[in-house]
């Protein structure tokens, strides 16, 4: 039986086989990227029930459910799956996914069209268009055309759900290492389950712990995913010559946009409650939520909106429990406003704030 987690980094890399995984073809990975995905099904309540536990466990209370965690956890990779499962049941056929549409916006910049792209995507989002920004004229890169090579994926800490793992598969052509974060340590053991297959392959392999920092340091790994605060990256740099992904969150606005005509109630109450709860997503640990909202200060419909977001963080939206080590270290720090900063609650300056221009 192929051992699913390694508590040894170098055996980790060992059971990894590049060459072979750079030479499968499309459609056997289609095969693995469904069978993985049928596994998700299987091992779904098992690996909620984990992260579930985690969370709970550092709130002292039963804040986060199984459905909850299952959307935190499950969905994110299902999707990933999918989307993988699209790409590549065109490269079975020879071709490569096309965008909807191309725009010049001006010199060296373009708007591509890639969302929705079918059914499923049109009834998820019916009123959503997703565009890629990009500088430079575009061109496509077929992953089975990128080199052979080991991928480190050092897991995050506020999601279990490593979407990293995949990308780098089934994207970039390259193996995996994972090391998960230390609390996601249980979570970690049920991806392996649904990886099996992968880990069959010799594409992917689970390592529990690396003390010795040999995942920054060996040769054969050609790169470094890494998720987490921005000392631990430049940590990483310090320490190694390989290439470094790293993700370290930041600052992300939400640039309010007047219109060509007045917001009705039902929009303003809309729009607010859809950024109050993507801030409370995960008790507010999410790399890509909202902290920092921007209005015009000639909007005349300014405050109106204001008062709807305070209204939609107090009353329409409920509670999370804010689990991550270090939260309330950092709901300290954020009780004193800087310049430009307004409080959206004059009564509570630890509520999110808003800016104006």
């Amino acid at each position: 039986m192929t051992t699913l987690t390694y508590s040894n980094a170098a055996k980790a890399i060992d059971h990894l086989d590049p060459g072979k995984w750079a030479n499968t073809s499309p459609l056997e990975r289609l095969h693995l990227l469904e069978a993985v995905r049928e596994n998700c099904k299987e091992y779904a309540d098992e690996l909620a029930g984990a992260d579930g536990r985690m969370k709970n466990d550092l709130m002292g209370e039963e804040l986060y459910s199984l459905s909850t965690s299952k959307v935190a956890t499950v969905v994110p990779i299902a999707n990933t799956l999918s989307a993988c499962i699209d790409l590549y049941e065109h490269l079975v056929h020879g071709e490569m996914m096309e965008p909807l549409s191309i725009s010049r916006v001006e010199d060296d910049l373009y708007d591509i069209e890639v969302a929705p792209h079918n059914r499923r995507e049109r009834l998820m989002n019916p009123h959503q268009t997703q565009v890629l920004r990009v500088k430079g004229e575009p061109t496509q890169v077929n992953p089975m055309d990128k080199p052979a090579g080991i991928i480190f994926v050092s897991g995050a800490g506020n999601y279990s759900s490593s979407l990293e793992m995949v990308k780098a598969m089934f994207l970039e052509n390259c193996a995996v290492v994972h090391k998960p974060h230390k609390l996601n340590l249980e979570t970690d053991k049920v991806w392996a389950k649904i990886f099996e297959p992968l880990v069959d392959h010799g594409a992917l392999s689970f390592v529990d712990s690396d003390p010795d920092r040999i995942l920054n340091t060996d040769s054969r790994v050609s790169k470094i995913y890494f998720t987490g605060s921005t000392a631990v990256a430049a940590r990483i740099m310090e320490s190694t010559d390989i290439p470094l992904v790293s993700e370290c969150g930041g600052n992300n606005p939400s640039i309010i946009v007047p219109g060509d005509r007045p917001w009705t109630e039902q929009e303003m109450e809309h729009q607010a409650i859809q950024i109050a709860t993507i801030a409370k997503l995960n008790g507010g640990a999410v790399c890509g939520r909202i902290q920092t909202v921007v209005t015009s200060r000639h909007w005349p419909q300014r405050e109106e909106f204001l008062a709807a977001l305070r209204k939609a963080i107090v009353e329409d939206t409920p509670a999370a429990g804010t689990y991550y080590p270090g939260s309330a270290e950092v709901v300290d720090g954020s009780r004193t406003p800087t310049p430009m900063q307004r409080s959206s609650n004059p009564k509570a300056e630890s509520t999110p704030r808003a800016s104006s221009c």
